[in-house]
Parts: C-alpha cells; sequence; structure tokens
C-alpha cells in the first residue's frame, strides 16, 4: 500500500481553539491533526471555493481577464475533481 503524498505544517491557535481539538481528539480517540485534517477534507470544496474568488481577483489585478477565463475553466475542472 503506497501512503498517499503529504506535507507537514505546524499552526499556532488560540487556547480556545486548541481545547475544542484537544476535547474532539481525547473523545473520539484520535489525534488533533487527524480531527483537523478531516474537517477542513470534509469542506475542501468550498475552501476551493473561497480560494478561487481570491486567485480571480488576484488574476484580474495583476494579468488581465484573459487568465482569468483561462483559470476558471481549469478550476471548474478541479473542483469537479474533488467532488469525486
Amino acid at each position: 500500500m503506497t501512503k498517499p503524498n503529504t506535507t507537514r505544517i505546524a499552526i499556532s491557535c488560540p487556547d480556545d481553539i486548541y481545547s475544542i481539538l484537544s476535547d474532539f481528539s481525547t473523545l473520539t480517540n484520535r489525534p488533533m491533526s487527524k480531527v483537523l485534517l478531516d474537517f477542513i477534507e470534509s469542506r475542501k470544496v468550498e475552501l476551493y471555493d473561497e480560494m478561487s474568488e481570491v486567485k480571480e481577483q488576484w488574476l484580474a489585478q495583476n494579468m488581465g481577464e484573459d487568465f482569468v477565463e483561462l483559470y476558471r475553466a481549469q478550476a471548474e475542472k478541479t473542483k469537479q475533481e474533488l467532488r469525486k
């Protein structure tokens, strides 16, 4: 079995968020990183949509509308893949 490609990140969070993650981790007997990753993965389409809006604004301001149209076509394909 091959392990999926992953990248390790470090985060800092406010004490109240840490407390929630810690409690949830303890109650579900899962590491906090797994709790957080499951939460993010369950919302990856929404996260991608939000990132896409910011990216389109950046492209429009810095590269022009032609690049926005090219990006939109690719972004729609990517979003379909994320939904699988």
